[in-house]
């Protein structure tokens, strides 16, 4: 049986727990001689959009990258999030990804969307599974005590100082 790869797409801000979660899974699909690989930008797409110039990372692409590792991707794909890419429709996107990586399942997040316009929601890629000879699946979104795990409330934790919550979400302490 030839060995299966397992594809996760995402800014991956912070590499919290929620996408410690999304590696897991991906790790179960492409089992221990499989694959897993994260799909992850050089910069936050809300930079080119937005020019929201306040957006800050929470830690830096290179630790990123580490803790994307020890998370337990075997391989790691960063694309520059530019102009040309945010055009790229949702199929486009994902037969670049495919022309490089074959893969055989795509674990997103619940409310994950890319593509232009982030037209790629959940009906269409669901939709373009079958075509593209992928299985995708959506992960439930993780709580922890009632509190949504996500990069946003995370950056928010650490602007009001709240370092030990910050923490308790990404699952390591926050420096």
């Amino acid at each position: 049986m030839p060995s299966r790869t397992a594809l996760t797409i995402g800014f991956f801000d912070g590499v919290h727990l929620g996408h410690q979660d999304l590696i897991r899974h991906a790790r179960a699909r492409a089992g221990s001689k499989g694959t897993v690989v994260a799909v992850t930008f050089t910069r936050h797409p809300s930079l080119l959009f937005k020019r929201d110039s306040s957006l800050f990372v929470i830690y830096p692409f290179e630790k990123k990258l580490s803790l994307l590792k020890e998370a337990g991707c075997d391989r790691v794909l960063a694309l520059e999030f530019n102009a040309k890419l945010a055009e790229l429709s949702p199929k486009a996107f994902l037969l670049r990804i495919l022309e490089e990586i074959p893969f055989s399942y795509l674990i997103l997040g619940q409310g994950a969307c890319f593509g232009k316009e982030r037209r790629g929601d959940e009906n269409e890629i669901k939709a373009l599974q079958k075509e593209l000879s992928f299985v995708v699946e959506y992960l439930p979104r993780l709580t922890q005590d009632g509190v949504k795990i996500s990069s946003g409330v995370i950056r928010s934790l650490i602007l009001q100082k709240e370092f030990e919550k910050a923490s308790a979400l990404l699952g390591r302490p926050y420096c």
